[in-house]
């Protein structure tokens, strides 16, 4: 319900494979209902860049694409022929996966010794709560389980419930975000409710406006709910974009853009695939997409790095006031660090320091500056990233 998050999460990966799956639902249906082949390829290429991208949203999709198969069309032994042949398709290319061994990062992900402890967060009651409105559909639901009618929305909803349930049981925490999934369908039952209800037709909507009663002031009612809420979001967004076009002090000006990557581009020439650079998490994350060098520590866990807290902790303690100058170097000698860059944005009080308290165990002091400028040189230096190169790498 907070729909300008969009204009922040749109490139993540999960995003991206999440909004593609509909796009596969649609191709699932088309080949049902039509029988043309051409959609099947279509399906093929959508199936397995969702999996590859991102292989949990894939589980979302590869659970609904099957609902499909078994529920619409009327060459059902042919669908579901088809639907095995993706399947090993897409374990096929998974193995032919050049970058990484992606079938061993599935396997690594359904275990609990690399994923950060707080993320069961989404068991919690009060987040079960925050499904909102979401949760009106239930009742929708139960009628088309007891009616046996769209079976693609309760059997989904259905299945989406135990996975949900059986992986806190078991542990397996990636579970935890089957809630999501557990809201799309949902959604779709209010959406058939509100559907029968025809509320938003144009038909509707002028009857209501040229004839108002008490009888469908509830219309009117919605429809004004409707309305606020999408400005509310539109007008959240805006002024949360205008702090990066306005610099409001010490009097609002408006600023050029600027490309929020060009601090990583200038790098290209000064990091190689054979550095290991040290940095917050979150600012080094991007730099082997970039550079190709290596990285101390990552923002977001990872199955096949399952030391990952160890290394982030040691990042924030090289990073911590009270750390002395042997300590420090102690860590760059552990992870064998050629290089070390500091984000010196994350010095300033802006909105993103003011939500994330992740920040305030990587600020950058004098004296922790002082103790790297001990240890090495500046190769490249602006108003918001200084890179270090080490004397001697570590």
């Amino acid at each position: 319900y907070n729909l300008r998050f969009l204009a922040y999460s749109l490139f993540y990966p999960s995003t991206l494979t999440f909004n593609l799956s509909f796009v596969g639902f649609y191709l699932i249906l088309k080949i049902a209902r039509t029988e043309r082949i051409g959609f099947y390829f279509l399906y093929l290429l959508c199936a397995a860049f969702i999996f590859l991208t991102h292989p949990l949203n894939s589980t979302f999709f590869l659970l609904g694409a099957g609902l499909l198969v078994l529920t619409e069309g009327k060459r059902k032994i042919r669908q579901m022929v088809l639907f095995g042949v993706s399947l090993c398709i897409i374990f096929i290319s998974a193995l032919l996966w050049p970058y990484h061994p992606l079938i061993d990062t599935v396997i690594k992900s359904t275990t609990t010794d690399w994923y950060y402890p707080f993320r069961m967060y989404l068991y919690e009651t009060k987040n079960i709560y925050r499904m909102g409105p979401a949760l009106l559909g239930l009742p929708v639901i139960a009628l088309f389980l007891i009616r046996k009618k769209y079976s693609f929305i309760s059997w989904g909803f259905t299945l989406s419930v135990l996975i949900y349930v059986l992986s806190y049981f078991l542990n397996i925490r990636l579970g935890e975000r089957y809630i999501f999934f557990i809201m799309v369908f949902l959604h779709l039952s209010l959406a058939w409710y509100f559907s029968r209800l025809e509320l938003l037709s144009f038909s509707t909507v002028r009857k209501t406006l040229t004839s108002l009663s008490e009888k469908n002031l509830h219309i009117v009612f919605f429809l004004i709910i409707i309305t606020l809420s999408i400005f509310y979001q539109v007008a959240k967004l805006g002024f949360e974009q205008a702090g990066y076009l306005i610099n409001f002090k010490p009097r609002p000006l408006i600023q050029s853009y600027r490309n929020p990557l060009d601090n990583y581009l200038s790098l290209q020439d000064k990091l190689q695939e054979e550095h290991t650079v040290l940095s917050d998490p979150l600012t080094s994350w991007l730099l082997p997409a970039f550079t190709g060098a290596k990285i101390t520590s990552l923002y977001h866990n990872n199955p096949l790095v399952p030391d990952n807290n160890q290394r982030v902790h040691d990042a924030r303690t090289f990073y911590s006031s009270s750390t002395s100058m042997d300590t420090r170097v102690a860590i760059l000698k552990k992870y064998k660090v050629t290089h070390v860059l500091f984000n010196l944005d994350r010095m300033k009080e802006n909105h993103v320091n003011r939500i994330n308290n992740y920040y305030q165990d990587f600020k950058i002091d004098q004296r922790l500056l002082d103790d790297v400028q001990q240890t090495g040189e500046i190769v490249f230096r602006n108003d918001e990233f200084i890179l270090f190169k080490l004397y001697h790498p570590q």
